[in-house]
C-alpha cells in the first residue's frame, strides 16, 4: 500500500473539522488539542508518536513509507491556527445570523 494522497488527507481533516466545529458554541484549547488529535487518528496508516496530552513537538510517521520519514508535527501551531479559523468562523456566523452586525 502507497501513501495516502495529500488531497485525500486534506479533505478527510476538513470534513471531520467543519463538521466538528459547526455543531460547538464555542472552543478552548484543549478540545481544539482533542479534535486535532482525533483528526489525525483518522488518517490512514498515520501514527501519532507520543501522543501525550501534554506534549506540544509530536512525530508523525506513516506505516508504509519505505523511508520511515518523521514528520516533526507543532501541536502548539495546529492549536493556535484552528484558533483563529474558529474564531474567524464565529464572526462570519454572528454576522450573518438575524440581528447580527453588518
Amino acid at each position: 500500500m502507497s501513501l495516502p494522497d495529500q488531497r485525500a488527507i486534506s479533505l478527510i481533516l476538513f470534513q471531520y473539522l467543519s463538521l466538528r466545529l459547526s455543531q460547538m458554541e464555542d472552543l478552548d484549547e484543549s478540545t481544539a488539542r482533542t479534535l486535532i488529535l482525533k483528526g489525525l487518528s483518522l488518517i490512514p496508516g498515520l501514527n501519532v508518536e507520543d501522543s501525550d496530552k501534554e506534549r506540544n513537538d509530536l512525530v508523525l510517521r506513516f506505516d508504509d513509507d519505505p523511508e520511515e520519514k518523521e514528520i516533526p508535527f507543532s501541536m502548539r501551531d495546529a492549536i493556535d491556527s484552528l484558533m483563529v479559523l474558529w474564531r474567524d468562523y464565529s464572526r462570519l456566523q454572528n454576522r450573518s445570523a438575524p440581528g447580527g452586525q453588518s
